[in-house]
């Protein structure tokens, strides 16, 4: 497994050409609904031209947020247009995420939470879905 920063640089780049799978993680907001549009045309001109060998496992819907007004209609229009490519697991908001690292451990580790739970669950989706398309 690799993780890398979102944007275009060499490390980012390099990942579609020495990877398997993708998974693609977005929050739920607007900016990351243009940022994921982008980047779904730039991995696109990638396998076109074939720098990228990578195929996109799926995309994980990450700090949802259902008390935000815009929230349904983004996690809508992520869903619609990639019918098979949106995971059914969310990984829902959660203040305790954000505390984990400052303590050095995972999120799992550090507390029972929603987002905890969604991180757990998530896994044995993401295989079944890799063994699925072989």
């Amino acid at each position: 497994m690799l993780d890398c920063p979102a944007g275009y640089s060499l490390l980012s780049a390099s990942v579609p050409e020495a990877a398997d799978h993708l998974l693609v993680p977005i929050r739920t907001d607007y900016l990351s609904l243009e940022s994921l549009a982008h980047f779904l045309r730039w991995y696109r001109d990638r396998r076109r031209t074939r720098k990228a060998r990578a195929h996109i496992v799926g995309m994980l819907l990450t700090m949802v947020d259902y008390r935000r007004p815009a929230t349904s209609e983004i996690v809508d229009i992520i869903r619609v247009h990639n019918r098979r490519g949106v995971f059914r697991t969310e990984i829902p908001e959660d203040p305790r995420a954000v505390e984990a690292p400052s303590h050095g451990v995972p999120l799992v580790a550090h507390a029972r939470s929603r987002a905890a739970t969604g991180y757990d669950r998530f896994p044995r989706e993401l295989l079944a879905r890799i063994r699925r398309r072989g």
